[in-house]
């Protein structure tokens, strides 16, 4: 079955074949030279057409190897009888001659060699086929043979220009074909990340609420159990409502579903400020995942306000719950790191801290700031968890290239003595999450481990202004 895109090529040639054939009848050529000419002829004629319909040799050796040897045979025996020829059909075999010529040269599956032998038998067989005959050798035939190798070099060079260019295309699809689907399926990790840590803070400080009010209303403080409950709904509802970002974050990650809280922090005692909070820096390569998937939702120093079940709290309400962290400059930093600070404190947590961002540009990036935000907090739940009571140190200082947080607690006596794991050796991704975070900043990296006696985060990144 011939292709489609070869019939009109092919009917072409089959017409161009039938006009020499024509031409070396009516002019007379047989009755001036004898019967060789029309042998000539018909060979020329058999050999271009064995040239145009065998398929044509490609870059994969071992493919068809007889008919590649065929039709290079045919070129080459082609090439020499219309050559011979030519001035005895008065020009006529220029066609066969042209089309092999050109054919030969311009295959950029065929090798060098079969083009370059088949100009030189033309430049060689053409004059002395005049000679055979007793004609002039007309210089004008040679000049037709050069024409033919330059046709044929120029469309070889275009061939090969048009392959590399298809293959460049192919190459740069595939890329583009990788880096969305390395794109896509870091988004997911990240948005399945913040799907689990989100009902790991949220199950978690549930839990922690409830025992709260369990132990209140064994002690007969019912006013106090009732202000936990309704903490542990808020908490719930803060979740529920993270949970739900998430999921449309990996479901469409180009949308900025978690930017519609950003820096929108209440006070402790409104629902908001409270640490486990997810961070939501609005950067869907860097969306990180909430840090406090270790229980940190207790809030048992916030009073109580009324809640309204049909609005306060509720994913999508007119109020509901809003993080800490930072939408942009370096104030709300600032902000932030104070309030994570000052709800440690709350919670009965001790902290001496400094906070030194003068020399930090404003505005301090979004993701460089949500992902110390992020570090605070982790850091600050984890002493609460694995520490409590103990003091900590937390230090966030800006300089004109660095944007540097460390902070230290005392190890629990349980781990100094060997009866405990250290924070790190803990269950929850909050710290792997953090170095996974900050090793995507410029010049960033986050560590956390035990040094002498004490359990420090430490974190780093490159900030420069503008």
């Amino acid at each position: 079955m011939i292709p489609r895109d070869r019939r009109l090529p092919l009917a072409l040639h089959a017409l161009g074949m039938a006009v020499v054939g024509y031409g070396v009848v009516v002019g007379r050529s047989v009755e001036l030279h004898g019967a060789w000419v029309a042998w000539a002829t018909a060979l020329a004629i058999a050999a271009w057409a064995m040239v145009e319909v065998l398929p044509r040799p490609d870059d994969r050796p071992g493919r068809r190897p007889a008919l590649t040897a065929v039709r290079r045979a045919a070129t080459l025996v082609g090439v020499a009888v219309a050559s011979f020829s030519v001035v005895p059909t008065n020009g006529t075999h220029l066609a066969p001659q042209a089309v092999l010529i050109i054919v030969a040269i311009a295959d950029e599956g065929a090798p060098v060699w079969l083009g370059a032998t088949a100009a030189a038998i033309a430049t060689v067989l053409t004059p002395l086929g005049a000679v055979a005959t007793h004609a002039s050798p007309s210089v004008s035939y040679l000049a037709a043979v050069a024409v033919w190798m330059l046709i044929g070099i120029t469309r070889r060079q275009s061939g090969v220009a048009i392959a590399r260019t298809r293959e460049l295309e192919a190459r740069q699809l595939e890329a583009r074909a990788q880096e969305a689907r390395a794109g896509a399926l870091a988004a997911r990790q990240a948005a399945a990340s913040d799907i689990h840590d989100v009902l790991a803070h949220s199950l978690g400080g549930l839990v922690i609420q409830l025992d709260a009010a369990e132990a209140l209303l064994e002690a007969g403080r019912v006013g106090e159990a009732r202000v936990t409950v309704s903490q542990a709904r808020v908490l719930a509802a803060e979740g529920l409502a993270d949970s739900r970002r998430a999921v449309a974050a990996l479901r469409a990650p180009d949308e900025p579903v978690l930017g519609d809280h950003i820096g929108r922090a209440g006070p402790v005692g409104d629902g908001g400020a409270g640490c486990g909070e997810p961070v939501r820096d609005g950067q869907a390569g860097l969306r990180s995942e909430p840090l406090g998937a270790r229980g940190e939702a207790v809030r048992p120093s916030r009073r109580s306000e009324p809640v309204n079940p049909g609005r306060r709290g509720e994913p999508g309400g007119d109020d509901e719950p809003r993080g800490p962290f930072p939408a942009s400059p370096a104030t709300d930093l600032r902000d932030a790191a104070e309030r994570l600070l000052r709800t440690h404190r709350e919670l009965g947590g001790r902290v001496a801290a400094r906070l030194d961002l003068a020399r930090a540009p404003a505005p301090i990036p979004a993701p460089l700031a949500g992902a110390f935000a992020r570090a605070l907090q982790e850091a600050l739940s984890n002493a609460r968890r694995h520490a409590p009571g103990t003091p900590v140190e937390a230090s966030l200082v800006a300089t004109d290239e660095l944007l540097t947080l460390t902070v230290s607690n005392p190890l629990a006596p349980a781990a100094v003595g060997g009866g405990g794991p250290a924070p790190a050796a803990v269950g929850g991704h909050g710290l792997v999450g953090m170095a996974e975070r900050f090793a995507l900043l410029p010049g960033g990296a986050a560590t956390a481990g035990e040094h002498d006696g004490r359990f420090v985060v430490r974190a780093r990144a490159r900030v420069a202004a503008g």
